[in-house]
């Protein structure tokens, strides 16, 4: 157990990027917790039948046979297929490693992979089944937000903001207070892409707005000086995140308490929650993006795609009319949103 601890840890270390050690060792972590509630099992010891419960499991509970002692199951819903792809993956990741020799010549730890006995994968097509939405479907869903509250203002932050600047999940709802710089002109923020790569981007006047409102609604007009430079911006109001809220609240909401949130309003606003996902408003701003004029080269840079043939799996639908390209995001897509939300509650 103590090889494993260590091996572990190092594996985790030499995951440079801060988004993958997180997400990884969620993974990791809950299957460690679903053995050890299954079978009370050592990991090193997990067998194949182990990750095909696992993942029948998530599928029909969304994990709650890997739920810690003390948690509770009410926010555990069944998983997407895609999901469970990505947890699988990750998990076999995690034990390719552990089939290594050590760096002293010591013997792997495992000698086969238990993903590798599963008889079928969960099989995806990743951007060809994503759900897909509308602006009016997206304007119905931001309807549903009440801005007089804090919560309200950081739901509508975080939903826009998908939109508005296409980041991927983790990318913008890990945001801190040191990736946002409003001194220069216009404000921009810095954001960690796939590959492990710093990005900066312009923030967009529309949602600079939503965001400095949700600041001072929630952090008072001096925002500034309460924040600390590793203070995530999105995190669980007060009482309401849990034990992991308690232990530490400087914690950003998971992906899925996100996802949960989204399909939420999209509830209330009469839609049905299976037909959206947080990737539903990067699709979205993709389209936006090329229905404004912009070439499909440039919107694979927008959305930070290595290959262009992501990019077109994304807008395989769209008809890329060669008009010219505007000069601001805001100006490229507020059609979408053509009510101010803020109309007169008045600017901070």
């Amino acid at each position: 157990e103590k090889l494993f601890l260590i091996s572990y840890a190092y594996y985790l270390l030499g995951l440079s990027n801060k988004n993958t050690q997180t997400q990884y060792k969620s993974v990791i972590d809950h299957f460690i917790r679903f053995i050890s509630n299954t079978k009370a099992c050592n990991p090193l010891d997990a067998t194949g039948l182990d990750v095909s419960l696992w993942r029948d499991d998530l599928l029909r509970t969304g994990g709650v046979a890997g739920c810690p002692p003390a948690g509770s199951t009410d926010r555990y819903i069944p998983l997407e297929k895609a999901s469970i792809h990505t947890k699988i993956a990750s998990l076999s990741a995690f034990y390719r490693f552990l089939q290594k020799p050590g760096l002293d010549g010591s013997p792997p730890l495992v000698a086969y992979n238990p993903v590798d006995a599963l008889h079928s994968r969960t099989k995806v097509e990743q951007y060809g089944r994503s759900k897909k939405i509308s602006k009016e479907t997206l304007k119905k869903i931001l309807d549903q937000v009440d801005l007089l509250n804090i919560q309200g203002l950081r739901d509508y932050s975080l939903i826009y903001g998908y939109f508005i600047t296409g980041r991927r999940n983790t990318e913008w709802l890990t945001l801190t207070w040191k990736q946002i710089n409003f001194a220069t002109t216009p404000a921009t923020y810095k954001f960690i892409r796939k590959g492990q790569k710093d990005t900066i981007d312009e923030l967009p006047e529309s949602l600079q707005n939503i965001l400095i409102t949700y600041l001072v609604k929630r952090w008072g007009e001096q925002f500034y000086k309460k924040l600390q430079p590793d203070s995530f911006l999105f995190t669980a109001m007060p009482g309401k995140g849990g034990t992991r809220q308690i232990v530490d609240p400087n914690n950003p909401i998971t992906q899925r308490s996100m996802l949960r949130i989204l399909k939420g309003y999209a509830k209330k606003a009469g839609i049905g929650p299976e037909q959206i996902t947080v990737h539903s408003l990067r699709h979205l701003h993709a389209e936006s993006y090329l229905e404004a004029g912009a070439s499909v080269e440039e919107v694979r840079a927008r959305l930070c795609h290595e290959s262009l043939a992501t990019t077109q799996r994304y807008v395989s639908s769209m008809q890329n009319e060669k008009n010219r390209l505007a000069s601001k995001l805001d100006s490229m897509l507020n059609t979408a949103l053509p009510v101010n939300p803020f109309e007169g509650l008045g600017k901070p």
